[in-house]
């Protein structure tokens, strides 16, 4: 099975949509999304499915990804954001000024 692949044009901001769902029969997660952004962080998480469509949408003038629709490789996670507190927040400013910018603090 392979992706089916074609050329488009985004939608709108406001009409884009993320879409997740599990088959609890399957045991299988799938994914659509036109959310441009969405499509290229999903990209390399998804295999071709022969339970739903399978396909990746570029755009017909950039090249760009803007859309996929297959089956999630392994699991979704959903967790909440991590609480820091003040110092472990100092510390991890401290870290990103290094190893980003080379500043030692």
């Amino acid at each position: 099975m392979e992706f089916k692949t074609s050329k488009g044009r985004p939608c709108s901001r406001m009409e884009a949509e993320t879409i997740i769902t599990y088959d609890a029969e399957l045991k299988k997660w799938f994914i659509y999304t036109d959310h441009g952004p969405h499509a290229r962080k999903w990209e390399d998480k998804i295999i071709p499915s022969d339970d739903v469509p399978s396909r990746k949408i570029y755009h017909e003038d950039s090249g760009k990804l803007i859309a996929i629709e297959g089956e999630i490789k392994g699991g979704v996670g959903i967790h909440s954001p991590r609480k820091m507190t003040e110092e472990q927040k100092e510390q991890a400013t401290r870290r990103l000024l290094k190893n980003v910018h080379g500043v030692e603090s």
